[in-house]
């Protein structure tokens, strides 16, 4: 045991020490998560022994331990390590420039697949980036003159301009060069006996004329027609333009023509609400828009007459605050003059003293000594934390400093790129494909074409098309699908040739308006607003499934990313964007606000964003994959007049314009850099980027042996780790079995009637002319040509011929009463188009039916009399032998065909018949989209 003055003692020591500690912690003036420089300066802890000076007086750098560089990286002359990769990339990444240096950069050697920008750059770009357009070298050595000898081939003509079209494409009233130079000195045209000649000089086949679609750009071979039957008027929620076209009531004098005829913006006097201001062309606006800055109104009236705002805050550069009253200039701080009303600009002391001098002023970077005291300030790339401390501005975390990959440095970043791509030297933002050359795959109606975006050169895929909308193509299969709106069909073809045209689906096919091949199963999906369903079928057309029915009103444009298991798709009648599995789960809305008429759609699986283009608001918008994070890219009525097709590639957005009849793309990031791509494109509709890094290879979780499926085998979303990566899946009529792999048919009878047919319900975004002159698909029409007499005996419903529709993949388990389904969910002229078609199949089997019965009666029949005759004559001896006999006749039973017939005719009695012509679904002419 210690002695009492030995206790004492260490107690006194203690205390000595906690107070030395105390009154060093108190001296230190810098938080702890900060460094205390020698000089007093506080720098971030992560700064310390980085091989810069932040203190000043290099004490951060002193007593550090040496640091050396790993084989991966590069010593910089002032001792810094930076990757290898950063060399020569006309970036000084060490601070230096020494990783730069023209020694350092001359024995650098290209690979055999790059391109030399020359010894003294020793910059090394991919090989495919010559002559493609743009200058990657500095001094343009990539783009010299022998890239720009383009030669047209024996099919081609070469326009003035030195742009290669089509032969076929000369003389075709369609400015394809660009310069007019195809359509000069063109004789004049003589169409065939078979043929239409439009006003324009342009052939149409006969055939189209007076079928209720404007196919003569002049509408000329719908003008001289007979009268057709009207309708009495448009709807209580609609209004009707003086074309006698029916738009939706919120539309009239909106600041929009939504009228071919315009009548919806005349005689306008609009009355807007109280907290929204009306520009001069009768649109309202939010009341918060007004003299912001920014034209919102078209005509920019919204920024006319607006009273001079004085801002509170004085520009520190050449005014002096006067305590929050007002700003005088700085000249007359300090003249001995009261400028400011109470002195403040004469303080007692301070005019004319630069607290600068005196430890930097205590700012960690740069002191800005003012007339009257003085300010801190940081260098490029750094940010003030508090009034003197400055921190690095992580650029990483703003959205489009990089196309793809960002690492943040101190007081700077460095962009780099997934593999694949490169940094363009003349951009270091900025991240391009190294190999392939990029396209546009897009249609106008009658044919599909290619352009190349490098030499500006025309290719036909596809021609003598009726009126293809919607396209995608299957890069590895050199494969494009496109779907046409008035034969009700969806097509494919190879892309190289276009030959031959094969039908994918026809059947229940009434507008298919949006499509999206899914390139690693093998899946086709596709839109039809004209009975508004989602479906999916194999490419090869072989089965198919209808995925959604319910709670869509004009499925529009669709997308998919097979990576994930996801598709999404646009609505602008209920207008919203909706995604789920491309299995048909996990349905949900991920946009509903901010947009009228969604039509493109576009996927970005680079930077994980979903585009949309709208073509009431005229903007572009995007948004992360779930719906988050939603801004606007661009936003203009003249430069987004009316896109219809949307897709992204790289740093670009790309759309189809209808109103100016060009593609056009700009800057996916900022919305800047607005360019042309093609202009006078007639009709320009459906359109595609055309490169393999669009679609990049992935895992088919479904490609051994199909999954195990039966029939469909459909990517599930990815959800968690553990969340599976298909789904077995069922056609119409069928329903999937226990075991989840195979499918069983359905025997579903008719429970209830049909309900009494009602006209269709208008479709937003679509002008709904008055007129029902358009004829039905052709798998329709066969449909209504059963004639009466057969009608009324063919009025019975077998459970092996009808395709039941299918809300949602997830509940395909359960046993459905088709018929039911069919006449709740569908429009009126759907069911009657779906009940002629049933009907026929019906008439068909019972045909057959009769023929089966007859044939198995007829052999029952003979085996009875030849039994009759063996049992007579045996009766007849018996009855030699016995002599108390009975003499009876015996009747000859007979069992027609017709009995029969009648018997499987009278089993099942539906309630109500259908009449046999149907209304058209689908508007005549351009009218048809948005």
């Amino acid at each position: 045991m210690l002695k009492p003055s030995v206790q004492r003692g260490s107690a006194h020591l203690a205390f000595l020490v906690i107070c030395i500690l105390f009154v060093k912690s108190s001296s230190a003036h810098c938080p702890s998560h900060q460094f205390e420089c020698g000089n007093g300066r506080c720098i971030p802890m992560t700064w310390h022994c980085d091989d810069d000076n932040d203190c000043g007086d290099n004490t951060d750098e002193s007593s550090c331990e040496l640091r050396t560089c790993s084989e991966t990286e590069f010593k910089c002359q002032n001792s810094k390590c930076v990757p290898v990769r950063w060399l020569c990339d006309n970036e000084d990444d060490c601070g230096d420039k020494s990783d730069e240096h023209p020694r350092q950069c001359q024995n650098k050697t290209c690979a055999p697949d790059q391109f030399s920008c020359g010894s003294t750059s020793g910059l090394c770009i991919p090989i495919t980036w010559r002559c493609d357009g743009q200058e990657d070298c500095a001094d343009g050595l990539d783009e010299k003159d022998e890239c720009h000898q383009i030669t047209c081939t024996e099919e081609e003509f070469t326009c003035d301009n030195n742009k290669c079209i089509t032969k076929r494409w000369v003389c075709d009233q369609d400015n394809d060069c660009g310069d007019f130079s195809d359509e000069k000195n063109c004789p004049n045209v003589t169409c065939s006996a078979s043929e239409f000649m439009c006003v324009n000089g342009k052939c149409i086949p006969d055939r189209w004329r007076c079928d209720g679609d404007v196919d003569c750009l002049d509408g000329s071979d719908e003008a001289t027609c007979p009268k057709q039957t009207l309708r009495s008027s448009c709807s209580s929620t609609e209004f009707m333009c003086k074309s006698r076209d029916c738009i939706h009531l919120d539309w009239v004098c909106d600041g929009d023509a939504d009228c071919p005829d315009r009548s919806d913006e005349q005689n306008c006097t609009a009355s807007c609400r109280s907290d929204q201001f009306r520009c001069n062309n009768n649109r309202c606006i939010a009341g918060t828009l007004q003299c912001n800055g920014n034209h919102d109104c078209s005509d920019g009236s919204d920024e006319m007459n607006c009273p001079s705002i004085i801002s509170e805050e004085c520009d520190s550069d050449k005014e002096f605050n006067c305590g929050g009253k007002h700003c005088i200039a700085k000249e007359l701080v300090c003249n001995g003059k009261n400028d400011c009303g109470n002195w403040e600009d004469e303080p007692h002391g301070k005019c004319f003293v630069n607290e600068c001098n005196v430890n930097n002023g205590g700012c960690s970077q740069k002191c800005v000594n003012d007339v009257v005291g003085y300010h801190c300030d940081c260098f490029s790339g750094y940010q003030l934390l508090d009034n003197q401390t400055c921190e690095d501005i992580n650029e990483c975390e703003i959205y489009g400093t990089c196309s793809q990959l960002c690492n943040n440095t101190k007081g700077s970043f460095k962009c780099s790129c997934l593999e694949g791509y490169s940094i363009e030297p003349s951009n270091h933002r900025r991240c391009k494909a190294q190999q392939g050359h990029t396209a546009l795959l897009f249609s106008n109606r009658r044919d599909l074409r290619k352009i190349n975006l490098e030499t500006s050169e025309y290719t036909l895929v596809a021609s003598g098309l009726r009126s293809a909308v919607a396209i995608d193509y299957d890069y590895g299969k050199k494969t494009i699908v496109w779907t046409d709106v008035l034969e009700g069909r969806v097509y494919r073809a190879p892309l190289r040739t276009g030959e031959p045209i094969t039908e994918v689906a026809s059947s229940l096919v009434v507008t298919p308006d949006g499509i999206a091949i899914d390139w690693i199963h093998d899946n086709v999906y596709w839109t039809d607003t004209g009975i508004d369903s989602i479906n999916v079928a194999q490419l090869n057309g072989d089965v198919r499934r209808t995925l959604f029915v319910k709670n869509l009103d004009e499925p529009r444009a669709i997308v998919v990313n097979p990576l994930e298991g996801w598709m999404f798709w646009a609505d602008w009648g209920v207008v919203k964007i909706e995604r789920a599995g491309m299995d048909g789960t996990h349905r949900s809305v991920i946009v509903s606000k901010n947009i009228q008429w969604p039509n493109g759609l576009a996927l970005d699986l680079v930077s994980r964003k979903i585009f949309w283009a709208d073509a009431k608001l005229h903007i572009i918008s995007c948004a992360n994959f779930d719906g988050s994070d939603q801004h606007v890219v661009l936003s203009s009525p003249t430069e987004v007049k009316h896109p219809f097709s949307l897709d992204v590639f790289e740093d670009w957005l790309y759309w189809t314009d209808w109103e100016s009849e060009s593609i056009l793309k700009v800057d996916k990031f900022t919305g800047k850099n607005l360019r042309s791509v093609a202009t006078g494109i007639s009709s320009p509709m459906g359109m595609r980027v055309y490169h393999s890094y669009k679609q990049p290879k992935g895992p088919n979780h479904c490609g051994d042996m199909n999954g195990g499926c039966s029939h469909l085998c459909l990517p599930a979303p990815h959800i968690s780790e553990g969340s599976a990566k298909y789904t077995c899946a069922c056609p119409n009529g069928m329903v999937l079995s226990d075991n989840g792999l195979n499918c069983l048919s359905l025997d579903l009878p008719i429970t209830k009637p049909a309900p009494t047919l009602v006209s269709t319900t208008t479709r937003k975004n679509q002008i709904r002319p008055l007129t029902t002159s358009k004829p039905l698909p052709s798998t329709t029409q066969s449909s209504t040509t059963i004639r009466s007499s057969s009608l009324s005996t063919t009025q019975a419903y077998t459970s092996t011929s009808v395709e039941a529709t299918t809300f949602h993949a997830e509940s395909s388990s359960q046993t459905i009463d088709t018929l039911s389904v069919l006449q709740t969910t569908l429009k009126p002229s759907q069911q009657s188009m779906l009940m002629n078609e049933t009907l026929r199949e019906i008439q068909e089997v019972i045909d057959d039916s009769g023929r089966i019965a007859g044939i198995i009666i007829g052999v029952l029949t003979g085996l009875a009399l030849v039994l009759a005759l063996v049992g007579f004559c045996l009766y007849k001896q018996y009855l030699r032998r016995n002599i108390t006999s009975m003499n009876f006749d015996n009747p000859v039973y007979r069992k027609t065909t017709e009995d029969q017939f009648s018997l499987e005719k009278n089993q099942y009695q539906p309630a109500r018949s259908y009449p046999s012509s149907l209304e058209p679904l689908t508007s005549p002419g351009t009218n048809e989209f948005v």
